[in-house]
């Protein structure tokens, strides 16, 4: 243990999501005789991944959450760094609140300093105190921390400006390839128990959360069945919009078309079992649920800003303004509806750099590499 590299991954949370799934991959797939990683995550409450990450042997720390107290959140976190390091690196996957993490193991000599964008969201009028906190932690970021990283150029640029592109560093979010390929004995099963015998199986994966815009897919479905009775609807995760969704489908007499199946762990299967993935989203950054959908051989009907040049890795992806009529919407479902499972998708997709052993790998090695520089 004492000759391990020791890396704190700061995350927020360990709730599916694509970010924490991100983080996961890291401490799944990085070589456990080389680093030893810890998870600082916010609130008491235990999420869906933390039973894993104990597994691993990674301890899983929890802190206050920064918006009860910012002010005391630097002090929160290097108590906790002063109390179970040391760490030779702190790795930060909280968008503007890294700025709060990399203080602290500036203070606390943590050597490499690693804030990681996943999201090249712009949200809506922020407030001016928004606007103030994020200039802060900007600054906060630039000065304290060692290394940037994103998942794209935009998500760089959007957290730490246009110098992301001479000083920051691409990593994309992988997916482990394998878990995708489900048996057919399995796919009939799901079907089966799910009663999706006989019809198509529209999928949408996320948090009820505002940015996914299930209201929107859910309008999309109810006029989609005017034309196709034929057609189930899947929505997958939790959040807190659940019960006003439950109540659009009451109000919109959809109860046996719709199926809200929660938050899973048992993705790569479901997504085996739908014929068409649907994210229309008002934002994402390089979005991990449509790097998995493309894995499952989906076709794939996505918002023009859910959508990234850097994920599509098969031609089954269509991208719409969400100005667009609606029509053109339910044109575009038709028709991923009458489209044919990519078969190929392990090949094209590894091809393109998204196998997540071939991705940690490489951090590994930055990190070896950092922590040589920082010592030398």
């Amino acid at each position: 243990m004492a000759d391990k590299i020791r890396v704190l991954v700061i995350t927020g949370s360990l709730n599916i999501g694509g970010m924490e799934a991100v983080a996961m991959n890291i401490a799944r797939y990085s070589d456990r005789e080389k680093f030893q990683f810890d998870f600082l995550v916010y609130g008491d409450e235990e999420h869906a991944y933390e039973k894993e990450a104990k597994s691993l042997d990674c301890r899983v720390i929890h802190c206050p959450f920064p918006h009860k107290n910012p002010l005391a959140t630097v002090g929160n976190i290097r108590h906790i760094i002063r109390n179970n390091g040391p760490y030779d690196i702190v790795h930060s996957h909280l968008l503007f609140n890294s700025g709060l993490a990399m203080k602290a193991a500036y203070k606390e000599h943590v050597p490499v300093r690693i804030t990681h964008s996943h999201t090249n969201r712009v949200a809506p009028n922020p407030s001016k105190v928004r606007r103030i906190y994020e200039s802060l932690m900007r600054r906060y970021i630039k000065a304290y921390a060692t290394t940037w990283y994103a998942c794209s150029e935009k998500a760089g640029q959007y957290l730490f400006g246009k110098t992301f592109l001479e000083k920051g560093h691409i990593l994309r979010n992988g997916i482990y390839l394998s878990q995708y390929q489900i048996g057919q004995d399995v796919v009939e099963q799901y079907k089966a128990d799910l009663r999706l015998d006989n019809c198509k199986v529209i999928g949408q994966v996320g948090s009820l959360v505002p940015v996914k815009n299930h209201t929107f897919s859910l309008q999309l479905f109810f006029e989609l069945r005017k034309t196709r009775k034929d057609v189930k609807f899947l929505i997958i995760g939790g959040g807190e919009l659940e019960e006003s969704i439950r109540k659009q489908i009451y109000d919109m007499g959809l109860e046996t078309a719709v199926l809200m199946l929660g938050k899973r762990s048992d993705i790569p299967e479901l997504l085996n079992t739908i014929d068409v993935f649907l994210m229309p989203s008002f934002y994402e950054g390089v979005s991990v649920a449509l790097m998995e959908a493309q894995a499952a051989g989906l076709p794939c009907v996505v918002s023009e800003t859910a959508y990234a040049p850097e994920v599509r890795v098969t031609e089954q992806v269509s991208s719409l303004s969400l100005n667009a009529d609606k029509d053109q919407w339910i044109a575009a479902l038709l028709h991923a509806m009458d489209q044919e499972r990519f078969t190929d998708s392990y090949k094209s997709i590894s091809a393109k750099g998204y196998n997540i052993a071939d991705i940690v790998a490489e951090l590994n090695t930055d990190y070896l590499e950092y922590i040589k520089q920082e010592r030398n």
